[in-house]
């Protein structure tokens, strides 16, 4: 019944920006005053994803998913924040299940989990800051610097707290819409609530201080207007290379996660009204995840660390 609620909810979101969309159809466009930003957009999102997995659990499971995002670009770089409300259903369980002694059995058990994920990336242009164009060469545009972090808890037996930073250099690439690749410094820590429950044997550890370790990440946003539709594909890729020891004394493996997906502005479809209300239909593939190898022979391998979803969403643009 939960997720049947949340479904609601996010049918409702799509109702309200409906709304939104045909008064704006009926209303006459004013006149804005320049503000700080050259270009922001906020946004809040429903999307519903199939088939997600999580480590040490055999059974993939679905979630809602609640986002909030900002964009903003301004004379010296841009600001990203994402953050996203998962609810899972009852195949990844809130604690205690998942925990020793308490497996989670093929049909689920209990009630669905709960996580709350916040991201944050920024890039200060290096063009903009010095007032130059020695930073734009060749497939090059710019060169900024890149840094940011990412946040998250979630209430399940292993009881995730994961605080990361990274700091690097991003290259922007000349193509239409925008791609950036950045090459990083990272470090993570978190948390692991199994080992608390199993009286943290020797060589494990509740509080996890990850070995720094070098990141790389992409973003890109493509119009494909020659369609004759307005729409666009866009995604985010991301490797951390390994990191040390996790909370069980594993060595951890090289991570990869990549995210892509197809959105139409509906709005501007329907009422040539652009960035109110968007659809979207997505595929993310997770190997390795949190940095566990779902392989034999890795010893011990780690069901549930490769992730392959389809997804699909609406979002309404609030301001």
């Amino acid at each position: 019944m939960t997720c049947l609620r949340l479904t609601a909810l996010g049918i409702a979101i799509a109702v309200v920006a409906a709304g939104r969309l045909q008064a704006q159809a009926e209303t006459p466009p004013t006149a804005s005053s320049p503000g700080i930003f050259d270009y922001s957009d906020t946004s809040i999102s429903w999307s519903f994803n199939f088939t997600t997995r999580e480590p040490n659990v055999l059974w993939s499971a679905t979630k809602n998913v609640f986002t909030l995002n900002h964009i903003d670009a301004w004379k010296y770089g841009t600001n990203y924040l994402n953050v996203d409300l998962l609810k899972s259903d009852n195949r990844d369980p809130e604690a205690p299940w998942g925990g020793p002694g308490y497996p989670v059995p093929g049909n689920g058990v209990g009630s669905g989990a709960f996580e709350a994920y916040a991201l944050y990336r920024g890039a200060l242009s290096l063009n903009q800051m010095f007032d130059t164009v020695t930073f734009t060469f060749g497939p090059v545009s710019d060169v900024a610097l890149y840094f940011g972090g990412d946040i998250n808890s979630k209430n399940t037996a292993m009881a995730p707290r994961k605080k990361d930073v990274l700091v690097g250099l991003q290259a922007s690439l000349k193509v239409p819409g925008y791609f950036n690749v950045s090459a990083n410094f990272y470090k993570e820590w978190n948390h692991n609530g199994i080992v608390e429950l199993q009286g943290s044997p020797p060589g494990t550890s509740v509080d996890v201080n990850f070995a720094p370790t070098a990141a790389f990440e992409s973003e890109y946003m493509q119009p494909l207007g020659f369609l004759g539709v307005p729409l666009k594909v866009s995604g985010r890729t991301s490797v951390v290379l390994p990191k040390g020891t996790d909370g069980f004394g594993r060595q951890t493996v090289a991570e990869f996660l990549t995210d892509n997906r197809l959105t139409l502005d509906l709005g501007r479809l329907i009422a040539d009204k652009s960035n109110v209300f968007d659809v979207f239909a997505g595929y993310r593939f997770w190997l390795n995840k949190f940095g566990n190898n779902p392989y034999p022979p890795s010893i011990p391998s780690v069901p549930g660390t490769m992730e392959s979803t389809f997804y699909v969403g609406v979002t309404w643009h609030v301001f």
